[in-house]
């Protein structure tokens, strides 16, 4: 028998493993002690383990981001979704709803396909230890809320342990301090104490406004990648259109719709769960909201992913993105010209005589002497900037004539259709979050690796612990 002393700094642990037995207490700031029995020096050893460890190292740094909520995972009835009406209630839901949309998206028959694991991992049902109230699982209805509850209470559950991974995230993009961007990322304050004014990285932070708290998510979108959400159809045999040599045009969604030709992507349709609101400054205004383009009606969607284009209307270049008046989101076109939805209702006008016609071909690839058709539709990835023309003004008085004029204000999401503000858009960015988590790989280590830098830390003098968890950044 082997005992362990493991010592966990800012962190409430307890676990229903064989491993560690007992909760190891904690007031912030101090570091205490609590002597676990382990069974065999092999049982430790197992990535079982360490796997548990992580889990909930990650769940009482969650725990910690919703206070408010008076979340508490240490509990062996685990009370975390009694109040429906607490943010953590509300982010875990729309998380696990966004993470089974997302796989069945890929495959529509996933949740059914896990019931056989689910079912020999014993975790299709819970049983309330206080109510003794037991929860059992639909399978036809995925996203049922029952179906949440139970695949989140059950402490085992992979679901479970990817809705906190979900919820760090988004904690990390969304619900960063000023304090906590300079402790945890200190090119920050160095870039910013540079006196070269056009210094890419300083024009990029000064933007960012760091009292509205999602300083990583602004550079991310604006310095880390050039994200796209895009819808793609690509012909694959050709169509009676393309053999005789006919081109074929299309003008709105609808048309974009009837060229989806093959049924392997008729199902490749957004959710509400997992789609992002379309910029639709384009609605006369006689239209009502409900009359708003849909993102869930246009088929073939592809992913949320990066761009390789840095261009025309794909140019992310900072400089350009300040002059961005509006979310852009249409037909791509030329590689890098997007035909906006204002366009199309030129499209539209034009054929009563009222305006330019507009229409573009979507043949456009030609390999061993055939077309095919070729089309996508692009929703670019970006907050917008609100310029401050006095801080302009100010910032720019001394500059020499043949210098460019360097504008002062912060990126924001007013004005966009992602604005947090507002009722109807409220949840977009916290499925932004979840699409960057499920897009980027790398994110969420970035995530761990921030909470860690603010002092998040497990710290233990066994050096099978400390071996175990050496490449996590974690350690004390």
């Amino acid at each position: 028998m082997i005992k362990n002393k493991i010592k966990i700094l800012k962190t409430l642990f307890f676990t229903s493993t064989p491993i560690i037995t007992s909760s190891l207490l904690i007031s912030c700031g101090q570091v205490i002690d609590s002597t676990e029995k382990i069974n065999q020096e092999t049982e430790l050893k197992k990535t079982s383990t360490k796997e548990s460890v992580l889990n909930l190292y990650y769940e009482y740094i969650v725990s910690q981001k919703y206070s408010n909520d008076s979340i508490d995972f240490s509990t062996k009835n685990d009370q975390s979704l009694d109040d429906k009406n607490s943010q953590f209630y509300k982010d875990a839901f729309l998380a696990y709803k966004f993470y089974v949309s997302n796989e069945r998206l890929k495959k529509s028959t996933w949740f059914v396909d896990q019931r056989a694991n689910w079912e020999k991992a014993n975790i299709t049902s819970f049983v309330n230890k206080t109510t003794n109230q037991s929860i059992t699982m639909n399978f036809g209805h995925p996203l049922d809320e029952n179906n949440f509850k139970v695949l989140f209470l059950n402490k085992t559950s992979p679901v479970r342990h990817e809705i906190i991974k979900m919820l760090m995230v988004k904690n990390y993009l969304l619900n960063t301090s000023e304090e906590q961007v300079k402790k945890s990322f200190p090119d920050y304050e160095n870039k910013i104490k540079l006196l070269d004014k056009n210094n890419t990285d300083k024009k990029i932070y000064e933007s960012i406004d760091l009292s509205k708290n999602n300083f990583f998510l602004m550079k991310y979108l604006l310095k880390d990648k050039r994200m796209i959400m895009k819808w793609n159809y690509k012909s694959e045999t050709d169509s009676s259109k393309v053999l005789a040599g006919i081109d074929v045009y299309i003008n709105n969604i609808q048309e974009f719709n009837e060229n989806v030709q093959t049924q392997s992507r008729v199902e490749s349709l957004l959710t509400e769960d997992i789609s992002l609101r379309l910029n639709d400054e384009y609605r006369k205004a006689n239209e009502t909201q409900n009359s708003r383009l849909n993102p869930e009606l246009i088929r073939a969607f592809t992913n949320v992913e990066t761009t390789t284009e840095n261009a025309g209307d794909l140019n992310y270049n900072i400089d350009q993105l300040k002059e961005q008046k509006e979310v852009i989101n249409g037909f791509l076109v030329d590689k890098n010209k997007i035909i906006s939805n204002k366009q199309l209702l030129i499209n539209q006008a034009s054929q009563s005589g009222t305006g330019d016609l507009t229409r573009f071909i979507q043949i456009t690839n030609f390999k061993d002497g055939k077309s095919e058709i070729d089309m996508s539709y692009i929703l670019k990835l970006t907050p917008l900037f609100e310029e401050d023309t006095a801080k302009t003004a100010e910032y720019n008085k001394d500059k020499k004539d043949s210098d460019p004029t360097i504008k002062r204000g912060f990126f924001t999401f007013k004005n966009t259709p992602w604005d947090p503000d507002k009722a109807e858009s409220a949840n977009e960015l916290t499925k932004l979050a979840y699409w960057l988590y499920r897009t980027d790989n790398s994110l969420f280590t970035q995530a761990k690796n921030h909470f860690s830098s603010i002092g998040y830390k497990i710290e233990s003098n066994n050096p099978i612990i400390r071996d175990l968890l050496k490449n996590e950044g974690i350690l004390k």
